[in-house]
């Protein structure tokens, strides 16, 4: 319809959501009574649960869409980075394709996906669970926040659901595999693992339980479109785990305090590139200009790369080992 979404998660505290809608300034905001509550009577809502919605009464078919082009804006997603102050990340429908049609390289299309959404819808980790998998032909299992939190629940939705795919943190997959090592018959077939470093012991964990499940490790900020690397992680796998290669959207530079690519081997900080690099931060252009730079390894006009402040390293097979933060900066509400 020409418009771009902000999610909100109604867990989140009260001045957090106000913070969102005064910084994103919302046409529309859109709610069903637990998120009407959250946002309190102040805020003016379209009712989801209400019996006679307002777009009852429009056409059916698509609306006139001539106006959206490539570079038009599909949502902003709010991260606080180490501060705890929201900033909007700015992602156009463009990077939104390049991402998704990068997981469906890198993953495979399989109609038969049921992936259960884990996170909150207000993490960019939702946008690669639904739009991956819904235009894969496949199916998205919701899960509420109680049982997100409950390792025995999300074990019982897994087989319940037939869920074949996920994405967690790895501290969640680890306890999900203590909880599922007891089912002989299970549809599961992928545990994608991103947010924290991968322990070494996920991977031996899974292939001694779960040897009919893949493991993958996978690393990208919000300002990326969810992700820019990703790896198979193998029992075999050197260690520490490998954050992998980059995505087919995604364009990898490790440079030293000069801008300059550093030894092969060396510590340098990530700087991302390629099709899937954010517009910016909604109303920060100071801050957008301080890490959306101009990518001298791109020959592309007006191409551009993200200073991530992450820092890594190549081991000898080429894949990249992710060695921490260079603020040590602690991620708070994403």
């Amino acid at each position: 319809a020409g418009g771009a979404y902000v999610p909100l998660d109604p867990a989140y505290p009260a001045g957090r959501l106000h913070s969102v809608l005064d910084d994103a300034s919302p046409v529309l905001v859109i709610a069903d009574r637990t998120g009407r509550d959250a946002l309190g009577a102040d805020i003016q809502t379209i009712d989801m649960d209400t019996r006679s919605p307002p777009w009852a009464v429009q056409p059916v078919e698509n609306p006139n869409s001539t106006a959206i082009a490539p570079d038009s804006l599909a949502y902003v997603i709010y991260t606080s980075g180490s501060t705890g102050t929201p900033k909007g990340v700015m992602i156009e429908h463009r990077h939104l394709l390049a991402s998704t049609l990068a997981r469906h390289t890198f993953y495979g299309t399989q109609r038969e996906t049921c992936f259960l959404l884990l996170s909150s819808i207000a993490f960019d980790s939702s946008v690669a669970g639904l739009f991956g998998t819904l235009t894969e032909g496949g199916c998205v299992r919701f899960s509420s926040r109680d049982e997100a939190q409950d390792p025995r629940a999300v074990a019982r939705t897994i087989v319940d659901a037939s869920i074949t795919r996920l994405l967690c943190v790895p501290s969640l997959a680890t306890l999900l595999i203590e909880r599922l090592s007891a089912q002989s018959h299970m549809s599961l077939r992928e545990i994608i693992v991103a947010g924290e470093s991968c322990p070494p012991s996920l991977p031996v964990a899974l292939a001694t339980v779960l040897p009919n499940v893949t493991l993958f490790n996978e690393y990208g900020p919000t300002e990326a479109s969810v992700w820019a690397t990703a790896q198979h992680c193998e029992i075999t796998d050197m260690l520490p785990v490998p954050i992998g290669r980059a995505a087919a959207h995604a364009r990898i530079y490790l440079l030293d305090e000069n801008g300059l690519p550093t030894l092969f081997g060396a510590i340098g900080e990530i700087y991302i590139g390629g099709d899937g690099i954010a517009r910016g931060y909604l109303g920060q252009p100071e801050l957008t200009a301080e890490h959306f730079l101009p990518d001298p390894f791109d020959a592309r006009p007006k191409a551009r790369m993200y200073r991530t402040g992450d820092l890594a390293r190549y081991r000898p097979d080429g894949c990249l080992i992710f060695e921490g933060r260079n603020d040590q900066q602690v991620k708070i509400r994403g």
